[in-house]
């Protein structure tokens, strides 16, 4: 939440609970986030929340990580968070609050699911789509319209970062890992992560275990 911005939470003192709290500065925070939005948060549906909810625990496992660009990968996840809270509140405030759930959420999280479950395999738009019960062209043209990216660059992205984990193995050898990201071809591997990273794979390896002895 914005600096400043006032809340209250409240808890059955019986029941358990988790929390999550990320805090930060930013200039544009009261314009972007009006006040309104706590209660549009609370209004959406289950699975709306599914979205900001994985962002969130996605930004918490980058920020405890201990690996090279970590504070770069955390600003990332951060955006990545904010744009998703964003993104679900305007929608929600465009169609109302008593409009009923959007399918096209549970879509988005159904293909995330599923692509994160087959990340060493040779995942397509066709395999996604027919997981899902619906054609490639639809699927491809929910996910871009209410992520504002493809498909395809979510995945791209997923295998980059899945990666550069199994890369703090020392034992793991760089094919290995170009296998368990879905890749069957090293070479292929290499160019794409460099792509992604802007080092090699046995680079980036390196800073990764230079950081550890440190």
């Amino acid at each position: 939440m914005p600096r400043g911005r006032r809340h209250r939470d409240e808890f059955p003192p019986d029941s358990d609970f988790e929390a999550l709290l990320v805090q930060f500065a930013w200039d544009a925070a009261d314009r972007m986030f009006p006040p309104e939005i706590n209660r549009a948060l609370v209004a959406l549906p289950v699975v709306e929340k599914r979205a900001p909810k994985r962002a969130a625990l996605e930004l918490y496992d980058v920020f405890r990580s201990t690996q090279p660009l970590a504070p770069e990968l955390s600003t990332a996840r951060l955006h990545v968070l904010l744009l998703t809270l964003l993104n679900a509140t305007q929608r929600r405030a465009r169609r109302g609050v008593e409009a009923p759930p959007s399918r096209a959420a549970e879509v988005i999280a159904e293909a995330k699911e599923y692509v994160e479950d087959h990340l060493s395999e040779l995942v397509s738009l066709t395999d996604i789509a027919t997981h899902l019960g619906m054609s490639p062209y639809h699927l491809s043209h929910v996910f871009s319209h209410r992520s504002g990216f493809r498909l395809s660059e979510y995945v791209g992205h997923r295998r980059m970062e899945r990666a550069a984990e199994l890369l703090g193995d020392p034992k793991s050898r760089v094919s290995e890992v170009a296998h368990a990201v879905g890749f069957r071809d090293p070479n292929y591997f290499a160019k794409a992560f460099r792509r992604h990273f802007d080092c090699s794979p046995s680079v980036y390896r390196s800073r990764l275990h230079r950081e550890k002895r440190q």
